[in-house]
């Protein structure tokens, strides 16, 4: 498993929790070493003005390679109007 924070930023000291007393990093976002290679982003960014939490928002994005499948036109045609 690969923490997405830590594999772009291995320096940097960044904190998913704070309080007065307290500054610690308990908020992660794991994959897999095959998600982790497509892996572009990942940051912390403070939250109390948005939610008045103690934690901060921890964002990834990665590509995938999964794509949405589409259906054919024949498919849609025998799918319309049913529910």
């Amino acid at each position: 498993m690969v923490d997405t924070f830590r594999k772009l930023h291995p320096y940097e000291k960044k904190f998913t929790r704070s309080n007065d007393q307290v500054k610690s990093r308990i908020d992660y976002i794991w994959v897999s070493k095959s998600l982790g290679q497509g892996l572009i982003s990942c940051e912390i960014t403070d939250s109390d003005i948005i939610t008045n939490s103690d934690h901060a928002i921890l964002s990834a994005n990665m590509i995938t390679g999964i794509r949405k499948k589409s259906r054919t036109l024949a498919c849609d045609k025998r799918l319309k109007g049913k529910k």
